[in-house]
């Protein structure tokens, strides 16, 4: 078994968690336009994921006090407010959206869609958490401030602003993503700075005896590519079909004279083997200055991502 087969899940014997695990994160941009039905939407999901985080394996009803608290003509301007707002009918909008977000940045978390499903179906049902919804508003807005809501979106230019919102919010989505993409190279230079600093002073002695080989935070200066696209050429074979974006990390070794070791490269993910054949093959034509350490020219395990896009 290759030595990189071996380490990519060593567990780091301070942390106990690999390195490349400690710089997995997720980005989540958030939409810039925030009107009162989108609001409600996000604070519907909020509830939820607080039901889950407090209420699984139990079936318990919320503590503090109750809408039962609250008058009663209040907890109707509330009730009121979401139905014009169309609350119920964002909820299950919102949830199937969060669950698509995450497959879309992770495909391979495709196999845990049927258990997420059956908990949002369990714990966030529309009903389950409408009196924990209630008492956020009421909690929030006076009864006056919620007739008054109720009544602009009553009017032309409330059902208006309602029913336009969610095109507001996918372009600004749109925008936001594109922004993000293009910081994903400083945020991804920051974390390695960041772990570089946690962990320089440690060092594996098992993997320096049996090949010499080191991690990316054990070096002083890492391999890098000379060749630095991250977007291949879309496969041929997939042209016109529904595959979409493809996403391949790969890993392997780049010894002493920048070249990648033969036996080393390991696919860690892909979205298609086609596109994990495509990157081996681009792969055979890659060289990197080699990483050094001591002022002197070391192996290292290099973790790298490509990206394939229709129409290019």
């Amino acid at each position: 078994m290759p030595w990189a087969s071996r380490s990519r899940n060593r567990v780091h014997p301070r942390s106990g968690a690999t390195p490349r695990l400690r710089a997995a994160f997720i980005l989540s941009p958030t939409p810039i336009a925030m009107t009162a039905r989108r609001q409600v939407a996000f604070g519907l999901v909020s509830v939820c994921c607080c039901l889950i985080a407090g209420k699984v394996g139990s079936q318990s009803p919320s503590s503090g006090s109750s809408v039962s608290d609250t008058a009663a003509s209040h907890v109707r301007a509330a009730e009121r407010f979401l139905v014009v707002t169309d609350a119920e009918k964002m909820m299950n909008e919102q949830a199937d959206e969060v669950l698509q977000v995450q497959l879309r940045r992770n495909p391979t978390a495709s196999q845990l869609l049927a258990p997420m499903q059956a908990i949002m179906r369990k714990y966030m049902t529309y009903d389950a958490i409408k009196p924990d919804l209630i008492k956020a508003y009421t909690a929030t807005y006076s009864e006056s401030e919620l007739n008054q809501l109720v009544a602009f979106y009553q009017t032309d230019l409330g059902r208006m602003m309602r029913d336009r919102t969610p095109k507001v919010v996918a372009l600004t989505r749109a925008a936001t993503e594109e922004r993000m993409k293009a910081a994903q190279p400083e945020l991804m230079e920051a974390i390695r700075h960041s772990i570089n600093a946690q962990f320089s002073s440690v060092t594996d002695d098992s993997v320096q005896r049996s090949n010499n080989t080191y991690f990316e935070f054990q070096v002083d200066r890492p391999a890098v590519s000379l060749d630095t696209a991250r977007t291949l050429a879309y496969p041929a074979s997939l042209t016109g079909t529904d595959t979409g974006v493809g996403q391949v990390m790969v890993q392997f070794v780049v010894d002493t004279t920048g070249a990648i070791e033969p036996g080393t490269t390991k696919t860690v993910r892909t979205t298609n083997d086609i596109f994990a054949s495509a990157t081996r093959q681009h792969l055979a034509g890659m060289r990197f200055n080699p990483a050094e350490k001591n002022g002197r020219k070391v192996k290292q395990l290099v973790q790298m991502t490509f990206r394939f896009e229709p129409g290019r």
